[in-house]
């Protein structure tokens, strides 16, 4: 059941950002949402296999975007592998989720913008290129506030026990 509502959100959000990407830019910067679906995903999980599922979120990123095809992918694995690494510790914590979201965002971008930088694929400088992944990642934190609410919400309603779930060292899966 969860991986058919993480492909939903996937594919929800993919619409989403291709269709309303413009309007909701501020000063050029918009959130990232598959990145922000990807490390929530891997943020709210128990298996230890869940940061794969980002690795096939940045396919779906890579597919969207304009660019090599594969560094996305590379990207969002190690993002997910690193928040995954860092689950047990932000479990109780939805501020540290939070950030890890923002702090994540805003690796992936700015590696996959200095990928294609470097390979002549993009012609902005190295300058504007830090500061929109800041401004992604910021962006992206903020738009991750509700949805990590959310996610925690339902969690707590289908009785799940964070506690025992999400204990330093004993992930199932």
């Amino acid at each position: 059941m969860r991986l058919l509502l993480l492909i939903i959100a996937a594919y929800l959000v993919a619409v989403l950002q291709t269709t309303l990407g413009d309007q909701i830019a501020i000063a050029q910067v918009t959130p990232d949402g598959l990145a922000l679906v990807a490390l929530l995903a891997v943020l709210t999980g128990a298996a230890r296999r869940d940061f794969l599922l980002a690795g096939v979120i940045g396919t779906l990123a890579d597919c969207l975007s304009p660019g090599r095809l594969g560094v996305g992918m590379l990207c969002f694995l190690l993002a997910g592998y690193a928040a995954m690494q860092l689950r047990g510790r932000t479990a109780r914590w939805r501020a540290v989720q939070v950030l890890v979201i923002g702090l994540g965002t805003t690796a992936i971008t700015l590696v996959v913008g200095g990928v294609n930088l470097m390979l002549g694929e993009t012609a902005i400088s190295w300058w504007t290129l830090v500061v929109r992944s800041i401004g992604i990642g910021f962006y992206t934190g903020l738009v991750a506030v509700p949805c990590v609410m959310v996610v925690r919400w339902l969690d707590e309603t289908r009785g799940e026990d964070w506690n025992a779930r999400l204990s330093l060292g004993k992930s199932t899966g």
